[in-house]
């Protein structure tokens, strides 16, 4: 494969990636907003390690480190 080729096939991925992490950012947020209105605590240590946790395992020992380091933004960065 060529290096115009990889680059494609990123630029596919990334398509495909934004919009369903958008969509999640958007759940996040209405998480919050049901969290707020019934005065429940936003941050949930141990869901976050849950799911990080999950996302780790999922992607194996090769890019685990990695996509948990991306949902940690997604946790904090939202707020």
């Amino acid at each position: 494969m060529s290096l115009d080729e990889i680059r494609s096939k990123i630029d596919s991925i990334d398509r495909e990636l934004i919009p369903l992490l958008k969509k999640r950012m958007e759940c996040s947020l209405e998480v919050a907003r049901i969290k707020s209105r019934e005065n429940l605590p936003i941050y949930h240590p141990g869901r976050e390690n849950e799911i990080l946790n999950r996302v780790a395992e999922t992607a194996g020992e090769e890019y685990g480190a990695y996509i948990s380091s991306i949902y940690r933004m997604l946790f904090y960065e939202i707020f």
